[in-house]
């Protein structure tokens, strides 16, 4: 076999004609589209075959697999088939233990299809088989694949089936034989990496037959000078993908013409989706936007899928009330129907609502419970209809099922019936592992994207050309060997040593040569962006010491953008809200009290919920929201304090459970019960602990529900206090708290968390102009009701045993956190001084993501978009730990 070194095309003009002398063989890596573009350019015809992949030119050896080779879809289906058998199962323990797993079959067929590349012929499989146990040892699970690649070789020889493996081995063997011979005497074998031991194989034949003349993608490009000057390359380090690519698009936008500038990236979805955002953001077009991500993330292909989920799933409401707001009139009275209904699961489920039960019996025979493939296709193609989605997604589901049909008709189960569940679950399986949608007509003035680990492409012509690397990271130059579940990484270095099979270092250098052959093609210095921190926030690794191990690099680097450590406690001014001091303007001058409390919690918070009014609309589920069972608890317990603890608990609980909103979930018996005995066990332990609050302190109830302003900095924060009791010395407010975890004073006073009480203090001390001697909690559980929590002044707290209080409002001992020292009137001002503070900042535009307990990050809505992922720092809730 030939190696020639070239650069420029003319050695290929033999291909061209309608007899060629030679074809061009493509390896992976290369696009034989743009080498057709190139060749019309040079003005040469072509022939269909004159350019081919590896794949046709071993099809075309092999005339009778036409038609009868598998695809992946094909493959998984008749390994699913083929074991069924439990005797056949059992020779497979270890493999099959996982088999319930999710794509656990497609894990399978790529560990035997990845495994059946790394030896040329089932003779030099026993060979690797015997060479592994000498040297390693018997490895149950290794011997279980010998055995399934050999059971598989059965299966594709018995029914007459192919897959590439066995393609190229029967060529192979056929061109040794003399039984098959090309048209032509040459070929050009166009590379970009060492091809695998099979596929080595057959090549090696082929030599037998003709010349065949193996090129480098490397030698396709400009080289090194003979002089050995080295190529200048500039390293620019910013703090995320997202930042880089901001930076990347203004570098570029700084020259006028796009086709001086190219990028090369490591192909991976985030790398490929922030590109393609930023450069939505910036108006830029790329050659090739593709996503590989949309078809799992897209909601358009969900909608595309409602109507067989919700048939399949049997109605569960869950997935009915959006289906009802995208196709029935009067969406918003049916969705509160069903609702009220206590509706959720099953179509008698909604006997209750006639249209709705209509239109679902309608679907139900649309998607009978027992169906063929191609019958599921025409019910979804009528739902995709319906639903008016765009074009490209009837497109990727029709080439999804055309495939499937297809794989299921070569093994003849094209029309069995199956479960609907059964096609559901296997199509959202098929959609996860699809290929990316690749467009079939590139934007011709698009900015030019490739991927590093890609054949050097010959359309890069400009003089002026600049390379930009984009999320190339420390992995792509240390790439894992040919493993598998098959092949682990020490038996690929015993055999990589003795056979011709690519172990580690061989790897390691071809992805090098291949990040360097395209640095050579940049006519002015090449640029490596890189990012210190991954999508999940998590740190990579330093470029720093890579690039500088490049002999043939003279790397400097430029400028560091502003990263921002995993120390740092949050992100701080970089999450200021992008306005001017001074410039922002409250488009409402009225706010709840919980603003002021969002405030001291977290400022970010604050911004998102009260100004920017993000939230998220939750559909009814099969449990009391945590909001929603305290509204039902205050109820109740503002019922007993209005009649005077001279009600039961029961009582209180059907006045409650009559007088708020109502649940539709749990009109179901088992729910609603439970429910009612965690609210009465509350009741009880709260009529307990306020008949021993009473006589303890001698307080009486002056007041419920009393609705309270207060006025700062313009404006006006509105609030309602649940209670208000009258002490000798002055008026107590009480809070009334079903939730976990209440802040105390200590942490109101140290790190401004949970400024509610204080600004309901504020507030009632100016209206009833009377002194809050107490501003507490009254936390209740089943288990126990605690008033210990709040401001607790020790002038009318009990303390210690040995101190004297004549009425005390609390049992909280001298160590609580709650218990405050100071007289009321200082607390309350200093108080009042925190709160004027944190509205300033925020008139001004600062909204911080900087929560007083970092624990409750990890409940939070917003998290996601605030940047503290981005941060780096761990988000731990701190109970758990």
């Amino acid at each position: 076999m030939k190696e020639l070194k070239v650069a420029n095309f003319s050695v290929f003009l033999d291909i061209s004609g309608l007899k060629p002398k030679a074809f061009l063989i493509l390896g992976r890596g290369f696009v034989r589209e743009e080498w057709k573009s190139l060749c019309f350019k040079e003005g040469k015809s072509i022939t269909q075959d004159s350019i081919q992949s590896v794949t046709q030119l071993s099809q075309s050896l092999v005339p009778e697999s036409k038609g009868r080779i598998l695809e992946r879809s094909a493959r998984v289906e008749l390994l699913k088939q083929s074991l069924k058998d439990p005797a056949l199962r059992a020779g497979f323990p270890i493999l099959l233990a996982h088999r319930f797993r999710p794509q656990f079959y497609d894990s399978l067929d790529r560990a035997l299809q990845k495994g059946r590349q790394l030896f040329a012929h089932a003779e030099e499989a026993k060979v690797l088989e015997s060479r592994l146990v000498e040297r390693l040892g018997f490895e149950p699970r290794r011997e279980e694949f010998f055995l399934l690649n050999q059971f598989w070789e059965r299966i594709l020889e018995v029914r007459e089936f192919y897959d590439e493996a066995r393609v190229l081995e029967t060529a192979s063997e056929r061109i040794q034989n003399g039984q098959t011979k090309l048209a032509v005497k040459k070929l050009y074998q166009l590379e970009h990496f060492v091809d695998s031991p099979r596929l080595r194989y057959f090549w090696d034949s082929l030599t037998q037959q003709l010349e065949v003349v193996k090129i480098q993608s490397s030698q396709l490009g400009a080289t090194l000078s003979a002089s050995g000057d080295k190529i200048p390359f500039e390293h620019t380090v910013t703090h995320s993908l997202e930042d880089g690519a901001h930076f990347l698009f203004d570098e570029i936008l700084k020259g006028s013409d796009l086709e001086t500038q190219a990028i090369v990236i490591e192909d991976r979805p985030e790398v490929r989706r922030t590109l393609k955002r930023v450069a939505e953001e910036r108006g830029l077009l790329l050659q090739d936007p593709r996503d590989p991500t949309l078809l799992i993330q897209s909601e358009e292909v969900k909608s595309a899928l409602l109507e067989l989920e919700m048939v399949a799933r049997n109605f569960p409401s869950p997935l009915v009330l959006p289906w009802v707001s995208t196709f029935l009139p009067n969406a918003a009275l049916l969705r509160k129907k069903i609702i009220e209904s206590g509706a959720t699961q099953g179509l008698q489920s909604y006997l209750k609502i006639p249209e709705v039960h209509e239109a679902l019996n309608l679907l139900k025979l649309q998607y009978p419970a027992r169906i063929a493939l191609p019958r599921l296709m025409e019910a979804l193609e009528a739902s995709m209809r319906k639903a008016a989605l765009s074009g490209w997604v009837s497109l990727a589901l029709n080439r999804i099922f055309t495939t499937w049909v297809t794989s299921l008709r070569q093994l003849g189960s094209e029309h069995r019936l199956k479960p609907l569940r059964y096609w559901l679950e296997e199509l959202q399986d098929k959609i996860k592992t699809s290929p990316p949608l690749v467009t079939p007509q590139k934007n011709a003035r698009g900015l030019k994207l490739f991927r590093v680990d890609q054949g050097i492409s010959m359309d890069l012509h400009s003089p002026e050309l600049k390379i930009h690397f984009f999320g190339v990271s420390a992995g792509f130059f240390d790439p894992r060997e040919q493993t598998s579940e098959w092949f682990s990484a020490r038996d690929v270095e015993v055999l990589a040593h003795e056979f011709q099979i690519p172990g580690r270092d061989e790897n390691t250098r071809q992805a090098r040569e291949s990040f360097l052959s395209w640095a050579a093609q940049s006519k002015r210095p090449a640029q490596f962006w890189e990012y210190r921190y991954n999508e999940e926030g998590s740190e990579t690794e330093a470029m720093t010491l890579i690039l500088n191990s490049f002999e043939n690099l003279a790397v400097h680097e430029t400028q560091t953008h502003p990263v921002h450590p995993k120390v740092l406690p949050s992100l701080g001014p970089k999450l200021k809200v992008a306005t001017p001091p001074g410039q922002l303007t409250f488009t409402r001058t009225e706010f709840p009290m919980s603003f002021l409390s969002s405030l001291g919690n977290c400022a970010f918070t604050a911004y998102a919920q009260h100004l920017l009014v993000l939230y998220d609309e939750r559909d009814p589920d099969f449990d009391l929201s945590g909001d929603s069972f305290g509204n039902l608890v205050h109820a109740a317990v503002e019922y007993l304090v209005s009649h005077q603890l001279e009600v039961t608990p029961l009582q209180a609980f059907d006045f409650a459970w009559a007088s708020t909103q109502k649940i539709a979930w749990l009109k179901s018996d088992r729910l609603f019960k439970a429910l009612k005995h965690k609210t009465l066990a509350v009741l009880e332990s709260f009529l307990v602990s306020e008949r021993d609050y009473r006589l303890r302190s001698g307080a009486e109830v002056i007041s419920q529900e009393m609705n309270v302003k207060l006025h700062r900095e313009g404006l006006v924060f509105s609030g309602r206090v649940d209670r208000i009791d009258q002490h000798a010395d002055g008026v107590v407010l009480l809070d009334y708290k079903t939730s976990g975890k209440l802040p105390n004073a200590k942490h109101t006073l140290e790190r401004n968390q949970g400024l509610q009480l204080p600004a309901y203090a504020l507030a009632l001390k100016e209206t009833m102009n009377q002194e809050v001697v107490s501003a507490h909690y009254v936390h209740l559980t089943p288990l126990k009701t605690n008033r210990n929590v709040g401001f607790l002044f020790s002038k009318w707290n009990k303390g210690k045993a040995a101190d004297k209080v004549e009425f005390p409002l609390s049992t909280a001992r001298s160590n609580s956190a709650s218990l405050v020292s100071q007289d009321p009137e200082a607390v309350w001002m200093e108080m009042d001084r925190k709160m004027i503070s944190l509205l300033k900042l925020a008139k001004e535009g600062v909204f911080k993501a900087d929560p007083a307990d970092p624990a409750d990050c990890v409940r939070c809505r917003y998290l996601i978009i605030c940047g503290k992922k981005r941060d780096g720092s761990p988000v731990v809730d701190e109970e758990s730990s």
